[in-house]
């Protein structure tokens, strides 16, 4: 069985521009069938593109790149790997029960919500997640989670 990369945000723009030779290089590597994004990186992708300068060209890229890739689906058992990841995190990183860790937000750890997401995503089906956001990293220190980074930049 082939490898499965879920592309974050940061890559699945820069396919969109294609002015990356690294990350062109490694996407002309792979299968296409193998790559693959997540709602939540579709969502951040048109929000990109609602608020670019050159609306119509960014949403032709980004159909075009949705239509080209498999969407993995947010499911409930993406979800129960969401809630454990958060507790993993608030447990390593939140301020103590003493000092409120019943009110500990993913910000006060260092981590998105949206990233933790894409994190339980990759997790649950598998992947390998494609990105250089440092929030990974946040989460690789709690929990076995697969990410590279393909940008040369």
């Amino acid at each position: 069985m082939n490898p499965m990369y879920l592309l974050d945000t940061n890559h699945a723009s820069r396919i969109m521009d294609g002015k990356d030779a690294a990350l062109v290089g490694h996407i002309q590597a792979v299968n296409t069938s193998d790559l693959c994004l997540c709602p939540i990186v579709a969502g951040e992708l048109v929000f990109m593109v609602e608020k670019s300068t050159r609306r119509n060209e960014n949403q032709r890229q980004m159909d075009a790149l949705i239509g080209l890739l498999h969407m993995l689906d947010v499911t409930e058992p993406v979800a129960r790997e969401y809630g454990r990841l958060k507790m993993a995190l608030v447990a390593r990183f939140g301020p103590t029960a003493r000092r409120g860790g019943a009110e500990t937000t993913l910000r006060d750890v260092g981590v998105s919500d949206n990233d933790l997401w894409i994190a339980a995503v990759a997790r649950h089906y598998g992947a390998t997640l494609v990105s250089r956001d440092r929030d990974f990293q946040r989460i690789g220190d709690v929990v076995e989670l697969r990410h590279e980074s393909w940008l040369g930049t």
